[in-house]
C-alpha cells in the first residue's frame, strides 16, 4: 500500500527515544506523508493522512491556542502529530493530551532535539519505494489479467486471479443476478454481504466504499457504453488501506468490461448471421433443401434427420423500462434470454427479429419427432424472471416439421395461433400456444383466404336469426354454452347461472329462429358449431 501505519513508523531508529504521550487509540493510523509545519495556518496544506513533525514554535507565539491548533488538525484528518520539546515548548498542553485521546489523534514528543529533515528522507523515501513497488505489482497483476481476455469465460478467471492477490473475498454480480464468489466454499458466511452489493447495484456511483457490519464493501461498477453490465467487489477488514485494491478493482473490471464487450460483439455477429438465414427461409429465399441445411455443419446433429418447430414471439417494449434500455439493447437481450431457454431445454435454436416486436426462432428438436408441450409450459415464468424489458407478449407454437423450406409454413402456423387469440381474447376461451391444439380453429385462414366466413355464419343462422343474436347477446351466449355443454340443459343453466325456466325460454325463442331441435339435427348441429367458433372471431355488430 502507499501508506504505513504510525506504529510501523515508531520501529524506526529515528524514533527510538520518541514517547507517546496521548492518542494511542490511533496508532494503527495510516500515514501517506511526512511533513515539517511550523505555521498555524495550514487550511490548504494538508490533505489528509499525514504525519506533522513541529517544534512548536506557531504555539510559542500564541497566534493560535493549543487547543484550537489541535482541533484544526483533527478536522484535516491528520494521522498523528509530533513535537519537539525544549527550544519552543516545554510540555503537551493538557487540553490538548484530553483531545488527542478524545479523538485517538497519536500525539508524540521528542525530549532531545532531532533532524527533522532525516524523518522526512527517510520515511517519505520508504513511502515512495512503496509506491513505485505496487505499481509493479499492479503491472503484472495488469498483465495477467490480459493474458485470460482471449481465453473463453476469461473474466472468471480474472476475478479468481484478483481474489488469489487480495486474498479477500470477491464477489461478481452480473446483470441477470448471476454471482460469482471466491472462495466459493465460504460463500454462506457471506451471504448478508452480498445482498448488500445487490442493493448498492442500484446506486448510479461507478465505485463505492462503505463500511457494512465488521467488513467493508470496496465496489467497481462494470459499465460499457453507460449502461451497467455488472458490479465487482471486495469485502476487506475494516482498518486495511483500500488504495491499492481500488486500483486493482480499477485493472479487473477495465478487463472484465473489454471481454464482454468482445463477447457482446461475438453474439451479436453470430445473432446476425442467424438473423439472415432465418430470415432466408421464412421468407422461402432458399428454395432448395440441401443449401439450407448447409448452415446446420456446425451443429453436433444428424443433418439427415432433421426435426424442428417454429417458435414466434410478439410484445412491446415496457415505457417503464425505456429509460434504461434502448429499444435494440431490449431486443438484443430478449433474443439472448430466448436462446438460453430453448438451450435449457436441449434444443438448438436460431432466431431472427423480423419487426421490432417480433421475434421469430427455428427450434431444432433433433432428440425427437414430437413436441413435449409440458415442457415448455414453462416459458412465460422464464420471461418474467429473466427479462423485465416487454409486456403484453404473446406467442405461438409450430407443429413438428422435417423439411427446412417448409419454415414458412410452419411460421404461418405460429401466427395463425396469436391472431386466433388475439380474436378471442374477450371471450372467454383460453388459446393454446401451440397449433397443433387449435382444433377447428386451424381451418379459419385457409378459409379467410378464400371465403368470407361472416357468410358462413349467416348461413347456417339464418340473416333474421343473426341480427337478433346482434341485438340481444345473452341469446348468443345461451347457445355458445348449450352447445359447449353437449346439450345438456342442467349443466347450461348452471354455467349461466341462471334459472331452467329462463333457459327453456330462451333455447325455444332460439329454436323457434332456426327452425329446428339442435339436440335432434346431428348435422345442422355440426354447422351450427362450427358458425358459433366462427362468430367467436367476428365483431357483434350494434
Amino acid at each position: 500500500m502507499n501508506s504505513i501505519t504510525v506504529n510501523e513508523i515508531l520501529k524506526n531508529n529515528l524514533f527510538k527515544k520518541a514517547e507517546i504521550v496521548s492518542g494511542k487509540g490511533g496508532l494503527e493510523k495510516r500515514v501517506r506523508w511526512v511533513h515539517i509545519m511550523e505555521v498555524t495556518d495550514f487550511s490548504s496544506l494538508l490533505d489528509g493522512q499525514e504525519m506533522i513533525l513541529t517544534t512548536g514554535i506557531g504555539l510559542s507565539n500564541n497566534e493560535v491556542s493549543p487547543q484550537e491548533y489541535l482541533e484544526q488538525l483533527i478536522e484535516k484528518e491528520i494521522s498523528c502529530i509530533c513535537i519537539e520539546l525544549g527550544t519552543y515548548v516545554n510540555e503537551v498542553d493538557a487540553k490538548m493530551i484530553d483531545l488527542s485521546n478524545k479523538f485517538s489523534l497519536p500525539i508524540i514528543i521528542f525530549k532531545e532535539e532531532v533532524k527533522f529533515v532525516e524523518i522526512t528522507q527517510s520515511i517519505n523515501s520508504l513511502l515512495i519505494n512503496r509506491h513505485y513497488n505496487n505499481l509493479k505489482k499492479l503491472d503484472s497483476l495488469s498483465q495477467q489479467f490480459q493474458s485470460f481476455a482471449a481465453v473463453p469465460n476469461g473474466y472468471v478467471k480474472v476475478i479468481k486471479c484478483l481474489h488469489d492477490y487480495v486474498k479477500f473475498p470477491t464477489v461478481y454480480i452480473s446483470t441477470n443476478n448471476d454471482i460469482l464468489f471466491f472462495p466459493e466454499l465460504e460463500r454462506k458466511e457471506w451471504e448478508t454481504h452480498i445482498s448488500k452489493i445487490q442493493e448498492l447495484n442500484d446506486h448510479n456511483t461507478k465505485s463505492i466504499d462503505i463500511n457494512f457490519g465488521n467488513k467493508r464493501i470496496v465496489l467497481k461498477r462494470i459499465e460499457i457504453l453507460n449502461q451497467l453490465w455488472g458490479t465487482l467487489a471486495i469485502i476487506i477488514p475494516i482498518e486495511e488501506p483500500n488504495e491499492l485494491i481500488n486500483l486493482m478493482l480499477d485493472r479487473a473490471s477495465m478487463t472484465i468490461s473489454n471481454q464482454l464487450l468482445y463477447n457482446r460483439f461475438q453474439e451479436e455477429k453470430k445473432l446476425h448471421e442467424e438473423q439472415a438465414w432465418v430470415n432466408e427461409i421464412i421468407h422461402q429465399n432458399i428454395t432448395d433443401e440441401a443449401t439450407a441445411r448447409a448452415q446446420l455443419g456446425t451443429l453436433n446433429i444428424d443433418r439427415n434427420k432433421i426435426n424442428y418447430f417454429v417458435f414466434t414471439l410478439e410484445g412491446q417494449v415496457s415505457k417503464k423500462n425505456f429509460d434504461n434500455f434502448s429499444s435494440n439493447n431490449a431486443y438484443y437481450h430478449l433474443a439472448l434470454v430466448l436462446r438460453n431457454y430453448f438451450k435449457q431445454k436441449g434444443h438448438y435454436p436460431f432466431i431472427n427479429q423480423m419487426k421490432d416486436s417480433q421475434f421469430v426462432a427455428i427450434i431444432l428438436n433433433s432428440e425427437s419427432s414430437s413436441i413435449n408441450k409440458t415442457e415448455l409450459l414453462d416459458i412465460e415464468s422464464f420471461l418474467e424472471k429473466n427479462t423485465n424489458e416487454f409486456i403484453n407478449y404473446e406467442y405461438g407454437i409450430s407443429q413438428i416439421y422435417h423439411q427446412l423450406i417448409e419454415a414458412s409454413n410452419a411460421y404461418r402456423e405460429t401466427t395463425q395461433v396469436i391472431q386466433t387469440g388475439r380474436m378471442l381474447q374477450n371471450q372467454e376461451v383460453n388459446v393454446s400456444p401451440f397449433f397443433s391444439d387449435l382444433g377447428a380453429y386451424q381451418m379459419l385462414y385457409n378459409l379467410k383466404d378464400n371465403y368470407d366466413i361472416s357468410e358462413f355464419v349467416t348461413e347456417q343462422l339464418g340473416p333474421t336469426f343473426w341480427k337478433e343474436l346482434n341485438k340481444n347477446p345473452y341469446l348468443y351466449n345461451t347457445l355458445r354454452e348449450y352447445l359447449r355443454c353437449q346439450c345438456v340443459k342442467k349443466d347450461t343453466a348452471k354455467q349461466l347461472y341462471i334459472a331452467r325456466q329462463t333457459l327453456y325460454y330462451r333455447l325455444e325463442k332460439i329454436e323457434n329462429y332456426l327452425g329446428y331441435k339442435i339436440k335432434d339435427n346431428y348435422q345442422k348441429r355440426l354447422g351450427l358449431e362450427l358458425a358459433i367458433l366462427f362468430a367467436d372471431m367476428l365483431p357483434m355488430k350494434k
